[in-house]
């Protein structure tokens, strides 16, 4: 793309697929991929466009995709792609590595990774913007100057071009913390589209902006973080059988002619996904496990079951631990059960009154939340004086889950884990020059009270 000038004027957008993934077990996305492609291109489209995340290089929530992993699936996507015979044009999403977007461009003729690159078409200038969201978080001084030059070059180029479009694959809400709104409505006022993936679902007239679009997943994938559904099954405490509510599928991608309003198309993959949620507020284990083991039971027997996904949870207050349900979910050996996620506060029985806000998590669950928590981290560090940069936070926390005596399986005792994740984290931080070098006493110190750790 770049100065080239491309003779289109109808497109095909689409966002994230998240290919590559292993999240779903016997799920076969790539098959699904070619499909809704094939759907696409019935539309005689003269141009697809992907707008981020489409290959995600984890697998699951935190593990990267292996190399002969990756291409055993890529040598199947570049088949595809060939075989469809319609330039494709990409961005790079958050979950996505560049190098396999370069890797497509390298090896299919009519796959173009143009990553912050314009495109002038007859009458209109498409600006494809890479992902300014990759490290969780926004440089606001940084995306501001992005921003501005974004908006000089089309004033210059707008007096010869009536539309413009802008592809982009941001986190957008009006919530703090996200796509800054001064910026994001600068843009809305330079362009006649903004086109966004990233949000996982579709929406025209997004957060009351007229020209923006939301663009909605194109598949399954990491289906804890996306409203996918198309059954929520609930089971109220008090009630003795749970409800249904349906949908149809939220999966899609959008298909635009300049000059035209853009069209959502629904894609129907080959499974279904089923929410079920169980209050268990004021229920001891017993009645919980029977109502978990009457819905599957349900779910058994149904004859699309080997097109299912059912994804289970407990919510409500409880004094036990979910780990209690699990065996009744591996039982079921022809439905596809996702782990049971617990979103249940814990309620100690030796102490009624005191309540743990939270759900307990796992040590991979741990790691993620130190993943999505990097910008509210930077922000504390910078306030009390401590300058940091993404990449030193990103190394530090590598540092920290690769030593065998923190998370990893250690059963020392739980003062030695304590020291060991500040001797560990001192050191980085002395060895990276964010800190200057640590008092002589700083190391029998620590060890002296971390030791009056009792538990």
């Amino acid at each position: 793309m770049g100065s080239s000038s491309l003779d289109a004027d109808k497109f095909v957008i689409m966002s994230d697929a998240h290919l590559l993934q292993s999240y779903m077990g016997s799920y076969d996305a790539i098959s699904d991929f070619k499909t809704v492609l094939k759907q696409a291109c019935k539309l005689s489209p003269d141009v697809v466009i992907l707008a981020g995340d489409m290959f995600d290089k984890k697998k699951t929530e935190v593990s990267d995709v292996r190399h002969p992993e990756g291409e055993e699936a890529m040598i199947k996507i570049r088949e595809i792609f060939e075989n469809i015979k319609i330039p494709v044009y990409a961005i790079q999403g958050n979950h996505e590595d560049e190098r396999i977007l370069q890797g497509l461009q390298q090896t299919v003729t009519n796959f173009h990774y143009s990553g912050d690159k314009w495109e002038a078409l007859e009458n209109t200038l498409i600006y494809l913007m890479n992902t300014r969201y990759e490290t969780g978080f926004y440089d606001d001084k940084l995306l501001e100057i992005d921003i501005q030059n974004i908006i000089d070059y089309i004033k210059k180029k707008n007096r010869t071009k009536k539309n413009s479009i802008l592809i982009c694959h941001e986190f957008i809400t009006n919530e703090e913390g996200t796509f800054p709104e001064d910026l994001l409505i600068k843009l809305l006022k330079k362009f006649n589209w903004v086109i966004n993936g990233h949000m996982h679902f579709y929406e025209k007239g997004y957060i009351h902006q007229k020209n923006l679009i939301c663009l909605p997943s194109l598949l399954p994938s990491r289906l804890r973080f996306g409203k996918y559904w198309t059954e929520y099954h609930s089971w109220n405490a008090k009630s003795d059988y749970y409800e249904c509510k349906e949908r149809a599928s939220p999966f899609g991608f959008v298909e635009l002619k300049i000059g035209n309003e853009p069209i959502f198309h629904r894609f129907i993959p080959s499974v279904q996904i089923i929410n079920l949620e169980i209050d268990v507020t004021d229920l001891d284990l017993q009645k919980v496990r029977t109502r978990l083991k009457q819905f599957l039971d349900d779910t058994n027997k149904r004859s699309d079951r080997d097109k299912l996904i059912v994804l289970p949870s407990i919510a409500g207050n409880c004094s036990f631990s979910a780990s209690l349900l699990d065996d009744i979910c591996r039982s079921y050996e022809n439905l596809n059960i996702q782990k049971l996620i617990d979103n249940t506060g814990k309620i100690s029985p030796f102490a009624p009154k005191i309540t743990i806000k939270k759900p307990l998590i796992t040590v991979d669950q741990l790691k993620e939340e130190i993943l999505r928590n990097y910008p509210e981290l930077i922000k504390r560090l910078r306030k009390y004086g401590v300058s940091i940069s993404v990449q030193d936070v990103r190394a530090i926390c590598k540092a920290l889950n690769d030593n065998p005596y923190i998370f990893q399986k250690y059963s020392g005792p739980v003062h030695q884990h304590i020291i060991n994740l500040f001797e560990t984290l001192t050191k980085e931080l002395v060895d990276r020059k964010i800190i200057k070098e640590l008092p002589t006493d700083f190391i029998p110190f620590l060890e002296e009270h971390c030791r009056k750790v009792k538990w």
